[in-house]
């Protein structure tokens, strides 16, 4: 007789498809978990790089802030130098119109005593030699007033000292000198021999008064060109100050163009280190 029939196991197919699908899946953790340890590492560098793009980009912006503080603050100190050199250049070329006015016043003034007192000088010179002459008729020719020279030569020697203070005081009179109109008086009153050496005197005196005045007026020269020299010197230093704060108001400029710039690039670097916390997370 035929056997009965008996159960047969039919699950081996599936059996080694699920053994297959789990060798399958396995090797897929292991690519997955691959990938996902490169991309973490990817992600760590990328991180790190930002992290420390950002450190320098904060460094840098703290560096040119402070860079611009200071030249902000030396820029500060230059106006207050150009000022002060300003203020001073002003009251040297105030010094300096003053001066010039004063030499200029003065110069004129020494020239007309110089042209007066060399006029006295001549004056004084031509009395004394119509003393020391014995030849009075012939002097008289010269130096006396054309209602002198009708005089005779005897009345001329007799009335030398007359004749010399008259001719004194018509050149005090023509030059409005009054050394000359002094000398005249004291060459009516005194003896010869006294008269000459007073207008000797007189003559020296009056030279060392010209020496004076000479050198007065060459310390107003050196003076006015001492001025010049400052005021130039000052003119150079207000140039250069100016020049200065041009270079730093642009170098300001420039500075403050970098730190906006950087905070730019800040912003970004912090944006993107967020999106890229966010997708890791995620």
């Amino acid at each position: 007789a035929p056997e009965p029939k008996t159960y047969e196991f039919q699950s081996g197919g599936v059996i080694g498809m699920l053994e297959g699908l789990q060798d399958k899946f396995v090797d897929e953790r292991i690519s997955l978990e691959k990938e996902e340890a490169a991309k973490k590492h990817s992600y760590e560098m990328l991180v790190q790089s930002l992290d420390a793009q950002l450190a320098q980009s904060k460094k840098e912006q703290t560096q040119k802030s402070q860079f611009q503080a200071k030249k902000l603050q030396f820029k500060a100190t230059m106006e207050g130098e150009l000022e002060e050199t300003k203020s001073e250049k002003a009251t040297d070329e105030k010094y300096a119109e003053d001066l010039k006015a004063t030499c200029e016043k003065k110069s004129a003034a020494f020239d007309a005593r110089q042209k007066i007192r060399k006029e006295e000088l001549e004056a004084l010179s031509k009395a004394q030699d119509i003393i020391a002459s014995g030849a009075v008729s012939g002097s008289a020719e010269k130096h006396l007033p054309k209602l002198l020279q009708t005089t005779s030569l005897a009345s001329l020697r007799s009335k030398a000292p007359e004749q010399v203070a008259r001719f004194l005081q018509q050149r005090a009179t023509e030059l409005n000198s009054r050394v000359l109109s002094a000398a005249a008086a004291r060459v009516g009153a005194d003896p010869m021999a006294k008269v000459k050496t007073m207008i000797e005197q007189l003559i020296t005196k009056m030279q060392e008064q010209a020496n004076e005045e000479a050198t007065k007026k060459g310390w107003c020269d050196a003076e006015l060109s001492t001025n010049k020299a400052t005021r130039e010197e000052k003119t150079d230093a207000a140039d250069a100050l100016k020049a200065e704060i041009e270079d730093l108001q642009s170098a300001i400029v420039k500075l403050g163009e970098e730190i906006t710039t950087l905070n730019s690039e800040v912003t970004e670097l912090n944006s993107a280190m967020a999106n890229a916390t966010a997708m890791r997370k995620k």
